[in-house]
């Protein structure tokens, strides 16, 4: 009996220890494994901050690029307007010269938006698109409605009339109208 009693002793003093020694263990993988988590979730919590840093850097950048195409945009309407309206005062300046300001104002709105086409989703970048073919084709029917005139050949008060027209009435205002709305959305106004 003495020999159970001893027998069970040691088993229990060995048991004790390896329940000791197993505990131990879990509690040192737990703590491997939690700091390892915890690393893991301060990895994930500054990739996400950097994350948020580039968004709002390239909506920054996206809300400027689309102002400045906007201011692009109205500019070159007023000095198309200014170069094919049909009366000059005394004073104003000569045709010439707003050609040239027109001219300057187009190319400088079309190489800005061409360079950042891609801040626009696609069907808005066909708007843009559009308004600026138009806006050519405004500046080069003028140009040949002036040569028209300077040869002699013929009455183009109709087609100046329709182009200008086209400039402030029929064609660019609405258009511009539904770039200033899509614009708005993308900056969050409306």
């Amino acid at each position: 009996m003495e020999y159970l009693y001893e027998l069970l002793k040691y088993l229990g003093s060995v048991g004790a220890i390896a329940w000791s020694l197993g505990w131990i263990i879990r509690k040192l993988i737990d703590s491997f494994f939690n700091k390892k988590i915890e690393e893991y979730k301060n990895n994930l919590e500054k990739e996400n901050i950097k994350l948020k840093i580039s968004y709002e850097k390239l909506h920054t950048e996206r809300a400027e690029v689309i102002k400045v195409v906007y201011q692009k945009l109205t500019k070159t309407i007023g000095f198309i307007q200014q170069y094919i309206k049909p009366m000059r005062l005394t004073g104003e300046e000569s045709e010439e010269e707003s050609q040239i300001k027109a001219i300057d104002a187009y190319n400088e709105f079309s190489v800005y938006y061409r360079e950042n086409r891609l801040f626009f989703n696609e069907d808005l970048a066909l708007k843009i698109d559009d308004i600026q073919m138009r806006l050519l084709d405004i500046l080069n029917g003028f140009q040949l409605i002036r040569n028209i005139e300077i040869q002699s050949l013929g009455d183009t008060s109709k087609k100046w009339s329709e182009l200008f027209k086209s400039l402030t009435d029929t064609d660019i205002p609405p258009l511009k109208k539904e770039i200033e709305i899509e614009f708005r959305k993308i900056i969050g106004i409306e």
